[in-house]
């Protein structure tokens, strides 16, 4: 929509007063959010990676543990407490007062059937990798299981955090089709899912009965959410504007000022750990030879001027760039002592021409469909022209992407990505350095590093070992995080947003509540 059109349409729509049917769904306790895809089952592990399934996936579903972003620790969720026993074991107390939506009480065997389930070939999981380390688990008295590992799992207990939803045997069981369940689910999380159908949408209602409310996972504080199934951004706004909905996720961020120039809008926004990347193909795999020299590579990080991306992605708001490819203090074993470059246009034209490429080459840009893409990859496409480089831009959605990297014909990429959405950096390393996923550098001694990490206990050795592979994909530029990805909505003025997730959501539906 062009910023005419939005003025114009502000004007329509500003005489709508904060009352009467502004505040209708405030009295009826239903607060209504677009989604940007139709969904008709509640999983994130099938839902193909669509990333609003996460939002309602952590409303109905718990997990073992949960993760306190304030005190960076993990607490309770469906087990009280756990304990290590070995390298390979660990041991969880289960809680003994929880009941499933459907009032059947949660049981020991509710978490093995789950999360021996994750790691069943039938289950077919889009993300199955991320719980390959899980051997058994086993009940070992009335409300205490054990689960062991096939080797060392430093980041087990991130992972259990972060999409290993437990669900209730009792039910699944009985399924043709695990997949069915989501369909009509059944949790123990503070919303149970009410309705879910791609047409008309999700509608969640608040669990009153939620007694594991705390700082991993919030009580529900609104009656009801309804999630409407709106793909067109345009459309989007068209309905916060004429009160058909009452918040809009990632709105367009060159319209944000205009929209809060009505005074029935105010806008809320968090950094989180989400980013924009940008990968090289190191390897030269996709036919152009200059991108594995290292020379190269380093002209084109410092070609970029990573304010002018950022601002890209957030507009105004007063976020900083992204420090590096992981965050310290929120993932465990994240740590680098080798800054990311600055913008030096002088410097990246000498490293050109000392690796033979005084007049520069022509270089394809791969970048995700989206408006901050777009403008990402515009800018990214203006400095590098500055250093002699030709590019030309190739926007394309992620299934595609991911597509042209297996074939090898992605040059360079500016994609999305959530940092692994767990606390611990093995979620950022298991898709960079993993052979088997988005290896763009073929770099074996980062592989054999990356193994190292994923299998040492010792947190001062682990921490030591991520020193090592951090500081490596900065001097060796193979990826560099090019802007934050915030997590951002512009809404009515009764709406109140606190809290959050590292997630992919990045908040909670219990993040919000009315004023």
């Amino acid at each position: 929509m062009k910023r005419t059109i939005l003025i114009a349409a502000l004007g329509l729509v500003a005489a709508v007063g904060a009352s009467g049917d502004a505040l209708a769904q405030k009295s009826k306790d239903t607060l209504r959010l677009p989604l940007k895809f139709p969904i008709d089952f509640i999983s994130y592990s099938y839902s193909g990676n669509i990333n609003e399934t996460q939002f309602s996936t952590m409303a109905v579903y718990d997990t073992l543990i949960m993760f306190d972003e304030e005190a960076k620790k993990f607490v309770p969720g469906l087990a009280k407490s756990w304990k290590q026993i070995d390298p390979l074991t660990i041991e969880f107390e289960l809680r003994d007062d929880v009941k499933w939506h459907d009032g059947q009480a949660f049981v020991p065997e509710d978490v093995i059937d789950s999360l021996m389930w994750f790691v069943n070939p039938d289950a077919k999981l889009t993300n199955a990798g991320n719980w390959e380390w899980i051997d058994k688990v086993e009940k070992t008295g009335p409300h205490t299981v054990r689960l062991m590992t096939k080797r060392p799992t430093p980041h087990a207990l991130a992972r259990l955090t972060a999409g290993s939803d437990i669900w209730p045997t009792h039910v699944t069981t009985k399924l043709a089709d695990r997949k069915d369940f989501g369909r009509a689910p059944v949790g123990t999380g503070p919303y149970r899912a009410a309705q879910v159908d791609s047409n008309t949408g999700i509608i969640l209602v608040k669990n009153p009965d939620y007694e594991m409310a705390g700082p991993g996972k919030p009580s529900a504080k609104i009656g009801r959410f309804h999630l409407l199934p709106i793909p067109d951004p345009g459309t989007q706004l068209a309905q916060l504007l004429s009160d058909g909905v009452d918040a809009i996720k990632e709105p367009e961020v060159t319209q944000v000022p205009d929209i809060l120039k009505d005074v029935r809008f105010t806008s809320f926004v968090d950094q989180r750990i989400s980013y924009v990347y940008m990968a090289i193909d190191a390897m030269g795999a996709a036919g152009n030879k200059a991108l594995s020299d290292v020379r190269v590579r380093k002209a084109m990080f410092l070609a970029l001027d990573r304010n002018d991306t950022t601002k890209m992605s957030v507009g105004d708001d007063p976020i900083p760039p992204v420090p590096a490819m992981c965050w310290k203090g929120i993932q465990v074993g994240c740590d680098y002592t080798v800054e990311l470059p600055k913008q030096n246009v002088a410097e990246a034209k000498r490293l050109l021409a000392e690796a033979g490429y005084p007049n520069g080459f022509e270089v394809e840009v791969s970048c995700y469909t989206g408006t901050r893409y777009t403008r990402i990859s515009t800018v990214v496409a203006e400095q590098f022209r500055k250093i002699g480089l030709t590019p030309k831009i190739n926007c394309i959605p992620a299934g595609t992407y991911l597509k042209m990297k297996r074939e090898n014909r992605i040059q360079l990429v500016l994609a999305g990505f959530p940092a692994g959405s767990m606390a611990d950096a093995a979620g950022v390393l298991n898709l960079f350095a993993d052979p088997q996923r988005l290896d763009f550098h073929g770099d074996q001694e980062i592989f054999g590093w990356a193994n190292d990490f994923n299998s040492e206990m010792n947190p001062d050795k682990r921490l030591e070992i991520g020193r090592k592979i951090f500081n490596a994909y900065t001097e060796r530029a193979y990826v560099l995080p090019v802007a934050p990805i915030p997590v951002q909505f512009v809404m009515r003025k009764e709406i109140g947003i606190s809290g959050g997730t590292i997630q992919t959501p990045g908040v909670q539906a219990g993040d919000f509540s009315w004023k």
